[in-house]
């Protein structure tokens, strides 16, 4: 009777939050934007809400892809889509964009806990959710059926610990993405040792992870090959961005693409053997914007790995709207890039 009683209440009090038609400032959005939640063993801390921005260019019945973006800490769904305009893209590409929430029940601070080890391992168990990882698949899962979208068509953005937190998705159910955009993001399994320790998080963000690309990418692959949902994985094509500037030391970018490397060389054939060519770098230098380089691994004729290092960008999305938190315009447009290569990939 208590559980009956706590998912009317749970349901009614989503329900008040639905869209009213404007933004939290008052202004109005073009598409439709709503809320949402999965019902889980985990809903007593709050996890399971998400809100879905559905673009007025598209009726929900013709939109066929998704762009899942997990947002930092310090930080929300809507502060995120708007930040990075990426609802602007929405409207110009006709792909919904979903976007979890993390709670404070969960996080003080709303920092997805992508360090926790119970964060990083994959629930074999179909029974209950064990973690994090499980709610965001849930979310994708009810979303995906109510678009009719396929599950592969599917990509993820996330920043900060957002980020770190999507590419423990990825890694762990690579099957779920065509791609991924990682900003300022650790690389995974970077905690493997030292997530006990907030002395030592603190000074991951200098020092870089625990262990090697090398081994982060064997585990990976290990991850994804683990379970029920193992068996036959695809490559995941991978963007990565990272100022020179910031509290975190661009060695983290470095590491994560070196990871991806490894992690997409193995479910290429199972074997490690390079099949992915070598990084090729491009440097420039854009008069509106900071100056930055490119490295590339390109894969069947595609940019598959893609790492940019922005030169004089701090802690915060390259290009975005600087009137929101952790935001640059003087960078290039991360976003612009990152709609580029999900369209190189079947956006």
């Amino acid at each position: 009777m208590k559980i009956s009683l706590y998912i009317v209440f749970f349901s009614l009090f989503m329900t008040s939050l639905m869209a009213s038609g404007k933004w939290s400032d008052g202004k109005p959005y073009a598409g439709e934007w709503s809320r949402g939640y999965v019902l889980s063993n985990l809903s007593i801390i709050g996890l399971g809400q998400y809100q879905l921005y559905t673009p007025s260019s598209f009726h929900r019945q013709r939109i066929k892809k998704i762009v899942v973006m997990l947002h930092g800490c310090i930080s929300n769904p809507e502060e995120f889509l708007r930040s990075s305009r990426f609802d602007q893209k929405s409207e110009r590409e006709g792909f919904a964009v979903l976007l979890p929430i993390q709670p404070k029940g969960s996080n003080l601070v709303n920092c997805w806990n992508w360090y926790a080890p119970l964060n990083f391992l994959k629930n074999l168990n179909p029974l209950f959710d064990l973690n994090e990882m499980d709610i965001v698949l849930k979310i994708m899962d009810q979303v995906q059926e109510e678009l009719g979208v396929e599950e592969r068509d599917t990509y993820g953005v996330g920043i900060s610990a957002g980020g770190a937190m999507l590419s423990n998705l990825a890694n762990c159910y690579p099957n779920r993405f065509s791609g991924v955009a990682l900003h300022h993001t650790p690389m995974f399994l970077s905690t493997i040792y030292s997530w006990h320790s907030m002395y030592q998080l603190l000074l991951l963000a200098e020092r870089g992870a625990d262990i090697s690309p090398e081994q982060a990418g064997r585990l990976g692959y290990g991850c994804a090959l683990s379970g029920s949902a193992g068996g036959i994985q695809t490559p995941v094509p991978a963007i990565i961005f990272h100022g020179t500037k910031g509290q975190m030391n661009e060695k983290h970018a470095e590491e994560g693409a070196q990871e991806y490397y490894v992690f997409n060389d193995l479910l290429d054939n199972g074997v490690r053997d390079n099949s992915l060519g070598e990084f090729v770098s491009e440097f420039t230098t854009v008069q509106e914007t900071y100056d930055y380089e490119v490295y590339t691994v390109t894969y069947n004729d595609r940019p598959f790995i893609v790492r940019y290092r922005i030169h004089e960008l701090g802690h915060a999305w390259s290009g975005g709207d600087n009137n929101w938190n952790f935001n640059d315009p003087a960078g290039p447009s991360s976003t612009d890039a990152i709609v580029e290569f999900f369209m190189r990939h079947g956006l």
